[in-house]
């Protein structure tokens, strides 16, 4: 599972030249209607199949050739694997990748528990799905896998969300211990994962198809910490995060919960080098965003560019216009088509107007 093709070496140089502030392209990923994919858990239960199944779906994704890498992504693991060395029992949201049952109930009881051994029956299945897939993967698609969300998403599954963000302010020792721990599961499962992968391309390629030289970080619970808590607690654990795996993309979704004060934190941090959200541009430029003209972190995001005019609008915009990208921040988006044809135009007239 090397990189092998020409145009995949291409893409990968592009992202790590967007992500480093080596060059003004804004790179692009065009999403066509594509085949139903496979049921999530089909990729982690009967990964042997469901993976060339997943593949072949997106298969007018990647004739639009834009600048998607072909990815599958199996993210089936992310909320249980680590939450079910304490014994935690998964349970599947309809239409939802698994999360699991509080199985603690105050922060010190949490604790208390340390940091067990990373083994039982969901890390064996988490390793044997990813050796399948590995194994089965079309020579042309890449493998998204990541292992696990962030501590305070998982912290927030592991306790009552309210015990636990209480704590923060009641109990900060106790809470502090009980994230270092869960820090360092995270941190021994993905480098796990990533251990596997090392060398190949899907080393680095996230769910979206991108590739992110470092690692991309699901932090959807961020939000719901305030900017001192966010700069006490969670930047030192980024640190952690980045002194293993390099410079870090955060992602959190959560409208409709407010997230604007997140960026101007997050900017901070020397090993924050990207966010992500599926959200739009508002989150991160629109009128309320304060750090919407920073030039640090780069932003990936979804945009409508269906037509002319919203491609005008968007490069005009002043978040977008007036902010560098080499030397500055890397933009990278994403949007949706009518069609493969559809696609290929939508994309070809933003290489012409951007480069």
């Amino acid at each position: 599972m090397a990189i092998r093709d020409a145009s995949r070496q291409d893409l990968f140089r592009l992202y790590t030249e967007v992500f480093q502030g080596e060059t003004d392209r804004i790179p692009l990923i065009v999403s066509p209607p594509c085949a139903p994919e496979p049921p999530r858990v089909a990729l982690a239960e009967t990964p042997e199949t469901a993976v060339v199944q997943a593949a072949e779906a997106q298969r007018p994704k990647a004739e639009a050739g834009t600048d998607w890498i072909p990815t599958v992504n199996i993210s089936w693991y992310q909320c249980i694997v680590v939450p079910s060395v304490f014994g935690a029992e998964p349970v599947a949201p309809a239409g939802s990748e698994p999360i699991v049952k509080p199985v603690f109930r105050s922060i010190d009881e949490a604790a208390a528990a340390g940091a067990p051994p990373l083994e039982g029956p969901v890390v064996e299945q988490m390793l044997q799905t990813l050796e399948t897939a590995i194994l089965v993967l079309p020579e042309d698609y890449w493998l998204s896998f990541p292992a696990s969300a962030s501590p305070f998403d998982l912290a927030q599954l592991l306790l009552p969300g309210d015990v636990f963000l209480m704590s923060l302010r009641s109990r900060p020792d106790a809470a502090a211990e009980f994230l270092g721990n869960l820090t360092s599961l995270c941190i021994e499962v993905t480098g796990l994962v990533r251990s596997r992968l090392a060398g190949t391309g899907s080393e680095f390629v996230t769910n979206r198809g991108l590739c992110y030289p470092g690692l991309r970080l699901p932090c959807d619970a961020l939000v719901n910490l305030s900017p001192d808590l966010i700069r006490d607690i969670a930047l030192p654990i980024f640190r952690r995060f980045g002194e293993r795996f390099g410079r870090l993309c955060i992602h959190y979704c959560t409208k409709p919960a407010a997230s604007e004060h997140v960026l101007p934190v997050l900017c901070e941090c020397d090993c924050v080098g990207a966010v992500d959200t599926w959200q739009g541009p508002d989150a991160f430029l629109g009128d309320g965003a304060p750090a919407r003209m920073q030039h640090r972190v780069a932003l990936i995001f979804d945009a409508d560019l269906t037509t002319e005019g919203n491609m005008d609008s968007l490069v005009a915009w002043p978040p977008v216009r007036d902010v560098p990208r080499r030397n500055g921040r890397g933009l990278v988006l994403q949007s949706e088509a009518a069609s493969v044809e559809e696609a290929i135009r939508i994309y070809a007239l933003w290489r012409a107007k951007t480069g």
